[in-house]
């Protein structure tokens, strides 16, 4: 007989079970609640050398001696299963070599180490051509762990931590061609020997073995939407800070807040920016844990965290001013200057603690015990981490409750204004129209920032493959930073005053110095007229 499978059988040993096995060169007793030695040393009095294969997967084993599987010198195995069990070590207590076996599949345990002491790979199998231990508990990969090998051509390590791996842990097996991981720049790390390698680090990723920021156009777009939230965000603040018309309004104060966190933004594109620029040369990947555990990721991370909350925690409080003060301006006293201080500082202090909590706990750990994993962008991305699942989802809980808020009022104020023209039995005139326009561009363009990040992230917990942290770096670095680059223009340009001097002076200007027939000026005074109208309707609002 060649091949027996006893599969999920519920085999209890009985007197005169094994004696119909005899001859049997390849067992399966898998999914059976089989005592070990006991079962080994029955089944090798009758089966003997013949038998080369045999897998005890799914049995609940705790402890393993290769001895319950060896029969003196003639240990004949070809192939092991034992996957989905407990095993935590692998053993021999005496002295034996498997010197056929080709298959070892350990899969699906506890097992710590592939290295001494937890397993002696080298010393039971020297001739092993294929490893599988795939979804354990191995952290470390000792230097020439695999020394010895000749023939190991293929190792499967997918879901296993790999917290300390360097590339002399690979060196030894000549034959060696084929990894499987799931650990970021891994394949950075091995030998070049090693043709076929994953998780690859492709063009399509946002960094490689060799950048930080993979392509020339991802750094330009590092360096050029830094720059425009820094200098936008500043130029906010400063005219509204300088300006005597807008000193000491709740709205302005708001702004300011929302330009600060944006400035926090641009301030953690600058450190990507600088880092890329240190780590440029060609050897980011092998490098990379060098960044990952430097202290100023860590700050990026807090940076970026602390600047997201903020933005959205201020956009909310701006709506319900802009509400107070249009939909409710007789049934509801506005916000006070105290009043608003007390509530930015609180959201300030909240926000930052928040992000700095889990982020401290992140320094100079392994990527599985870091806030943001393997992620180059040191953006929040452990959904492996129990606790930080747990960080991650009240952190998207928490924007999504403030954007529903926000789109809320924002309806209610674009409605009170509409009910507010139809009662007083006019037509809506252009500047109601502007009023609602400018309401929607702002909070599309802050949606637009967050609906990707939000998808991914909730794709993620819907579906078993988990969230894709590669497209979550992408998402990260190219809308949410754009947001803030976006703000000040959105904010300021927009705005009363500067939509005055930048349109409404030039156009009077033009109308002065340009010499035309009074039929042909008319309509670009009239222009004017409109424009200056549209301005002035609800100045408080617009400024």
């Amino acid at each position: 007989m060649s091949y027996t499978n006893l599969t999920a059988n519920g085999i209890e040993i009985q007197k005169g079970f094994l004696d119909k096995l005899n001859l049997v060169n390849d067992l399966d007793v898998s999914d059976n609640p089989i005592v070990l030695d006991t079962f080994i040393d029955d089944l090798y009095e009758r089966v003997g050398p013949f038998l080369i294969g045999i897998s005890l997967n799914d049995n609940n084993l705790h402890e393993f001696d290769m001895v319950d599987v060896s029969l003196k010198d003639l240990n004949e195995l070809v192939e092991l299963n034992i996957a989905k069990n407990s095993l935590k070590k692998i053993k021999s207590t005496l002295t034996i070599r498997f010197k056929n076996m080709e298959k070892l599949n350990i899969s699906n345990n506890k097992v710590e180490g592939l290295c001494r002491p937890n397993l002696d790979i080298v010393e039971l199998f020297p001739n092993i051509n294929l490893i599988d231990a795939s979804r354990n508990k191995i952290e470390t990969l000792q230097e020439r762990c695999f020394k010895g090998l000749s023939r190991l051509q293929k190792l499967d390590l997918r879901g296993n931590l790999l917290a300390y791996v360097s590339r002399k842990s690979f060196y030894g097996p000549p034959q060696l061609v084929e990894t499987l991981t799931n650990r970021p720049y891994f394949c950075c790390i091995i030998p070049a020997k090693i043709v076929t390698c994953e998780p690859s680090m492709i063009s399509d990723t946002l960094s490689s073995c060799q950048h930080l920021l993979a392509h020339t156009s991802l750094q330009y777009f590092v360096w050029v939407v830094g720059c425009l939230a820094f200098f936008g965000n500043i130029i906010v603040i400063i005219q509204n800070c300088y300006l005597n018309n807008t000193q000491g309004k709740v709205h302005i104060l708001l702004i300011n807040n929302l330009a600060m966190s944006d400035l926090v933004m641009s301030i953690y594109l600058f450190i990507i920016a600088f880092a890329n620029s240190n780590y440029n040369n060609n050897q980011y990947g092998q490098r990379s844990e060098e960044w990952l555990r430097n202290p100023l990721c860590v700050l990026s991370c807090i940076l970026v965290t602390t600047s997201s909350l903020v933005s959205v925690f201020l956009m909310l409080i701006i709506s319900v001013d802009r509400f107070i003060v249009i939909a409710l301006v007789f049934k509801a006293e506005k916000l006070s200057m105290l009043a608003t201080r007390v509530i930015t500082g609180i959201i300030w202090l909240a926000c930052f603690t928040f992000a700095l909590v889990p982020a401290s706990f992140s320094i100079d750990k392994p990527g599985h015990n870091r806030l943001y994993t393997y992620n180059s962008m040191c953006m929040p991305s452990n959904y492996e981490n129990y606790l930080y699942r747990i960080w991650m989802i009240i952190y998207i809980f928490l924007t999504i409750i403030g954007w529903i808020i926000t789109c809320t009022l924002y309806v209610g104020i674009f409605i009170s204004v509409y009910k507010t023209r139809k009662a007083a039995g006019k037509i809506i005139p252009k500047e109601s129209k502007i009023l609602a326009m400018r309401l929607c561009v702002i909070l599309i363009t802050d949606l637009i920032s967050w609906v990707p990040y939000y998808a991914v992230n909730n794709f993620g917990f819907i579906t078993s493959r988990g969230v894709d942290v590669i497209t979550l770096q992408f998402v990260g670095i190219f809308a949410l930073p754009i947001n803030s680059a976006v703000n000040p223009f959105l904010y300021t340009i927009t705005g009363r005053a500067v939509f005055k001097r930048l349109f409404i002076l030039p156009a009077t200007c033009l109308t002065k110095f340009i010499r035309k027939p009074k039929s042909q000026a008319q309509p670009t005074r009239s222009k004017v007229l409109i424009l200056s109208t549209i301005y002035n309707t609800h100045e408080d609002d617009y400024e």
